[in-house]
């Protein structure tokens, strides 16, 4: 029984030991994971004033017009694709053009998230009710919207309620398509 005490508290005192050496590991690695992911996330920021500078910063209805309503886009799919590229890359989309390349000039949006690009492929399919091939996914490099919807709108493209499944699923692909 002595012995018995004795092992289980040399026990004890070994598990506590090994315990304190991995919380320190543990403390180390955030410590040094933070000044890390500071600077990676200013780098970040750098980039973004720098790709977006001189650029003026357009809300939802301004960017439409400027962009999308001459091509009878309705606008409810423009601003619902600028929303989730906001939530998926986590960044001001105010003063992105359409011409913009996310394999180019923004590539570094990827660059802290390699799986950015496949979320946005999810919220897309989810926003839309949509599939979307792996080969389509691929093309997907800007805004530039290249579909020319048949039949004119009635309000400027602000809205098209004729424009069926198929027709969102085209637009939400190729509003991100290299054309």
């Amino acid at each position: 029984p002595g012995q018995l005490k004795r092992y289980a508290a040399s026990l004890m005192t070994t598990i506590i030991y090994y315990l304190g050496l991995f919380a320190v590991l543990v403390a180390v690695i955030v410590a040094v994971s933070i000044p890390f992911t500071i600077s990676e996330e200013r780098k970040r920021k750098r980039k973004i004033k720098s790709a977006f500078a001189g650029r003026a910063s357009l809300d939802d209805d301004a960017f439409f017009n400027k962009y999308f309503a001459a091509r009878g886009v309705p606008i409810d799919v423009v601003c619902r694709i600028r929303s989730l590229l906001a939530s998926d890359l986590d960044a001001d989309v105010s003063c992105l053009q359409p011409e913009d390349d996310f394999t180019g000039n923004l590539e570094f949006f990827f660059a802290h998230d390699e799986l950015a690009n496949v979320h946005i492929v999810q919220d897309l399919e989810k926003e839309f009710g949509i599939s979307i091939t792996d080969d389509e996914a691929a093309r997907m490099h800007t805004l530039t919207i290249s579909l020319r919807q048949p039949g004119p709108s009635s309000d400027n493209g602000r809205h098209n309620k004729s424009l069926d499944a198929s027709g969102i699923r085209r637009l939400a692909i190729d509003n991100l398509s290299v054309t």
